[in-house]
């Protein structure tokens, strides 16, 4: 699905802040803090407002004080002298969907879980769990909230980079097994976790996220040479050819941690 960064600007009054990115690890979290923020999510009674999110449907109630310790962007929303913080709700369009439920279960719980269907490299509604990580981390650029931003880059070069995402059982493994067949090796590199992380740098580097291309970067720097080899070269060069900056940022490095090719 297309991708509008542009379509929430933020009130006026928002532009120029920033906070410290910092994401909150569970083990730092006092544990009668965190269990009262999620069941105040729970709580809608005590909720005074409410985030529409138009592509699905799905309402929101929050906790203005909640979000308001996540989101700059939000802030403004709730002054009575917008529209939104008059009537108590705002429609947010342009997004994917499930990165809405996303920030807004963040908010509570200060870290997040991809949907079951969308936490694979391949699925039958097109997005991997590389790029959903990359919507999340625009979708929380998109709404000012940096420690979800700096949680999704995490999490997206930990997905990248984890063994278990980028090999699989060899298929032929049972065929060598007989006598006559010469030994191979037990794991293969994914076809589906490559080509996620392909259609995520696509995604990144056509919305200029630069914050999350240097996650590109260090992903790309990480991979093992057998990972690279498995990517068609030509998939890679249609990239480049597609954003320079992409050459550009993987040429930089190259000399300290190897040939951008192998």
């Amino acid at each position: 699905m297309a991708y509008n960064q542009y379509a929430a600007t933020p009130p006026p009054g928002t532009t120029g802040r920033t906070r410290v990115q910092v994401a909150y690890p569970s083990n730092l979290i006092p544990e009668n803090f965190g269990k009262n923020l999620r069941e105040l999510a729970k709580d809608e009674a005590s909720s005074d407002f409410t985030i529409v999110c138009k592509g699905n449907g799905r309402e929101y109630k929050v906790h203005k004080l909640v979000v308001n310790l996540s989101s700059s962007y939000f802030t403004p929303v709730f002054n009575k002298q917008f529209r939104e913080g008059q009537t108590g709700h705002i429609d947010l369009k342009d997004d994917w969907d499930e990165a809405i439920e996303i920030m807004v279960h963040y908010f509570y719980n200060l870290h997040y879980t991809l949907p079951d269907w969308a936490d694979t490299a391949e699925n039958d509604r097109g997005i991997g769990r590389l790029k959903a990580h990359a919507f999340v981390w625009a979708t929380a650029d998109k709404y000012q909230v940096p420690s979800l931003k700096f949680r999704a880059a995490e999490y997206f070069e930990d997905v990248a980079t984890n063994a278990r995402n980028m090999y699989v059982l060899n298929p032929q493994l049972q065929q060598a097994t007989q006598p006559g067949h010469q030994t191979i090796s037990a794991y293969v590199v994914s076809q589906p976790h490559i080509f996620d992380l392909l259609d995520a740098i696509d995604f990144i580097y056509e919305h200029s996220f630069r914050d999350l291309q240097q996650s590109v970067v260090k992903v790309w720097n990480s991979l093992h040479p057998h990972v690279k080899q498995a990517i068609p070269n030509e998939s890679m060069l249609e990239l480049i050819q597609k954003y320079p900056q992409l050459g550009v940022d993987l040429a930089t490095t190259s000399t300290k941690y190897g040939p951008m090719f192998t």
